[in-house]
């Protein structure tokens, strides 16, 4: 405001409008000034030597966004989380059934139309529960003559 007044020459009386514009309107102030937030927003600046000079001088201490600061928390806390979980005992046990998972849409694509009782002596043969006399004899269900 003090610009404007400036600008009119010090003048006490001056015309001031402010109106409302429509973010799809088309206006090219409008347009300027969303491309600048956008960039903003993407984390790009004016280069230090268009900054006001008291703003230069605390360009390292100027607030950060706090919407920035959680997102770069929350990927740094993924990446720790990613590198622990790869590590982990459980993870190869995890990925072989997380495998055997996608294999087992292949096998329903491959086993679409059989009956009931072919189906579950293919799961008995692929699990080992198949009963013959080896699976018999781990569960001690096998007589021996």
């Amino acid at each position: 405001m003090r610009s404007i007044a400036q600008k009119e020459g010090g003048r006490q009386e001056f015309g001031l409008k402010i109106a409302w514009i429509a973010a799809h309107s088309g206006a090219k102030g409008n347009e300027m000034v969303d491309k600048a937030a956008k960039e903003a927003a993407e984390g790009f600046s004016d280069p230090q030597d268009r900054l006001p000079a008291y703003l230069a001088k605390q360009r390292d201490r100027l607030p950060i966004s706090l919407l920035a600061l959680k997102q770069a928390h929350g990927a740094r806390l993924r990446q720790r989380w990613r590198k622990r979980w790869t590590e982990s005992p459980r993870y190869e046990r995890y990925n072989k059934l997380y495998e055997d998972s996608r294999l087992f849409s292949a096998f329903k694509g491959a086993t679409r139309g059989a009956t009931r009782n072919q189906l579950s002596l293919l799961i008995q043969l692929h699990t080992g529960h198949v009963p013959l006399n080896s699976y018999l004899h781990r569960i001690q269900k096998w007589e021996s003559a």
